[in-house]
């Protein structure tokens, strides 16, 4: 990058950066459809388990999967927005 100019240089960076992003949001959509899984399957559990003792279990993972998967949507959501600006999420 010695011979390239000052421009050209920012426009490597956010390339980069960009690549960056897009890989972090794939890895964030992928950790998201993991945790959907986990709670739909905590969800159809829930539905079938009569004992009370193990449907407070489940509610409890139930609310746990939950809290994770808002987190990962929500840090989905800044990363994407981040993308089309080049900076960091």
């Amino acid at each position: 990058m010695m011979s390239v100019g000052q421009d050209e240089k920012q426009v490597v960076v956010v390339v980069v950066r960009n690549v960056g992003l897009v890989d972090l949001v794939q890895t964030l959509q992928d950790a998201m459809a993991v945790e959907q899984q986990t709670f739909d399957s905590l969800s159809q559990q829930l539905e079938i388990i009569h004992d009370p003792l193990q449907q407070q279990r489940l509610s409890a993972a139930l609310c746990t999967s939950q809290t994770r998967l808002a987190r990962l949507c929500s840090r989905n959501m800044r990363c994407f927005r981040q993308v089309s600006v080049g900076r960091s999420c």
